[in-house]
């Protein structure tokens, strides 16, 4: 089941709620305003002593309390209203559901997983780099952060997809921190942007990738067959 329809049938439970409490509010303010101008006039009558001390008394109560019963009737409504925000549940980024971990009337405890997602406006792909390339390459200090924006090398990564070659370029933005004991293996992170490409790159795809070295001066290439 999706999220979006778990999600329904909560909002129909909290959204009854809000249109009853939004419903009492409404009435209370109606009250408070009968209640506002009654007093209002008795007040104009006992100016005229044409009502006891008492009336006047008992109309400022009844003011006062049809007050009381409107603060009581907004705060139920904005009680309401912020529960049936609650309902739905926004990530901090722009993504996709990769899987979900709800069903349709299952209460979700606190701190219990409800869905995995990922955000799709940039696309990272590890790259693994034996640690005697990382000499024809211009990175700093392998550190566990991003590098200097001045030091990110440019990254094609290429992939056959539905029976044509796709090339997405991005830049090496950072080593990760801990070398590979087995194989030597350091592994870079490319990132791609995903409003700086035409193509999606689609989570789970296998890529080649190559990646801007250094600049050597004053090489040329010899063919095999040429003499000594």
């Amino acid at each position: 089941m999706a999220p979006g329809v778990a999600r329904c049938w909560r909002q129909h439970i909290d959204r009854s709620a809000r249109d009853r409490a939004s419903a009492t509010l409404k009435r209370a303010t109606a009250e408070v305003e009968h209640a506002k101008y009654e007093y209002g006039r008795l007040r104009s009558l006992a100016e005229r002593k044409l009502v006891s001390r008492s009336s006047l008394e008992n109309g400022l109560r009844a003011y006062r309390v049809a007050q009381a019963s409107v603060d009581d009737a907004r705060a139920n409504f904005d009680q309401a209203d912020e529960n049936l925000r609650r309902t739905v549940l926004r990530a901090p980024f722009t993504g996709l559901v990769r899987s979900e971990s709800v069903d349709i009337g299952q209460f979700a405890s606190r701190g219990q997983a409800i869905a995995t997602l990922y955000a799709n406006d940039i696309v990272e792909v590890r790259l693994p780099i034996a640690d005697r390339q990382l000499a024809f390459l211009n990175l700093p200090p392998l550190r566990n952060g991003n590098f200097p924006a001045d030091m990110q090398p440019n990254v094609a990564l290429r992939a056959e997809y539905g029976g044509q070659t796709i090339e997405w370029i991005g830049k090496i933005v950072r080593a990760e921190a801990e070398i590979d004991t087995a194989s030597r293996m350091v592994q870079l992170v490319a990132r791609i942007r995903s409003d700086a490409i035409s193509e999606e790159l689609s989570v789970g795809l296998f890529a080649t990738a190559e990646i801007s070295g250094l600049a050597v001066n004053d090489r040329y290439n010899i063919p095999p067959t040429a003499d000594a």
